[in-house]
């Protein structure tokens, strides 16, 4: 006897064997391009969610809140002062006044793991320059030095936007639940100085004024 014909021989080249059945090549090249499509719109899904918008709820209430009477100054004075990272602030704010379910221990500090990169490798850098650049040494040419710095004020702006939306998104992906009281909340900003009555005070107006804020 001669050998055995190795298997699928004599079969038409338009079909592949299957469990259950054959399929075209034809049919199997659909699959193939179906398949590569489906991978192309899961990467697009992805990079969409990866997506920040920097102009999201959380900006827009942001951009009120700090036009409110005495809002910026108050802001200012807790940054420098008491050492707060005022973007958490409007953020501890926003999630208790707009979203209606504000934020515990862990959240917060969650909230500010999120967001500390970027804010130490871009925002601080950039506020430190702006600031050395108010007084500049005198050998530095001044209108070009206060050009520069405008520019530099614009983009430190700019990077806390982005913290903003990194912040936005961060609560988006937290299940709503039950936080502590909203003083609280705002003195795990503070740390050391929380007991601070100067402190207690321009929290309570920072409060008032994003109820004001949420309520439009």
């Amino acid at each position: 006897m001669g050998e055995r014909p190795p298997a699928g021989h004599g079969r038409p080249p338009s079909t592949a064997r299957r469990s259950g059945g054959t399929i075209s090549t034809d049919d199997a090249g659909i699959v193939r391009r179906l398949n590569r499509q489906r991978r192309c719109w899961s990467r697009e899904l992805n990079q969409e969610k990866q997506k920040l918008d920097l102009e999201g709820d959380l900006w827009r209430f942001a951009l009120a809140f700090y036009g409110r009477p005495g809002i910026a100054e108050t802001c200012l004075r807790l940054q420098d002062e008491a050492g707060i990272d005022v973007i958490a602030l409007i953020v501890v704010l926003y999630a208790d006044t707009v979203l209606t379910h504000g934020l515990d221990e862990h959240d917060i500090a969650g909230l500010q793991a999120s967001m500390r990169r970027w804010r130490e490798e871009t925002v601080l850098p950039l506020r430190r320059l702006r600031r050395a650049l108010k007084q500049p040494p005198q050998e530095f040419p001044a209108e070009e030095t206060e050009a520069l710095r405008g520019l530099i004020k614009k983009t430190e702006l700019r990077a806390e936007q982005i913290q903003l939306a990194l912040a936005e998104r961060w609560l988006s992906e937290r299940p709503p639940h039950a936080g502590i009281e909203l003083e609280k909340a705002l003195t795990l900003l503070v740390g050391a100085a929380s007991g601070d009555d100067e402190i207690a005070g321009m929290f309570a107006r920072t409060i008032a004024e994003a109820r004001a804020t949420a309520r439009g």
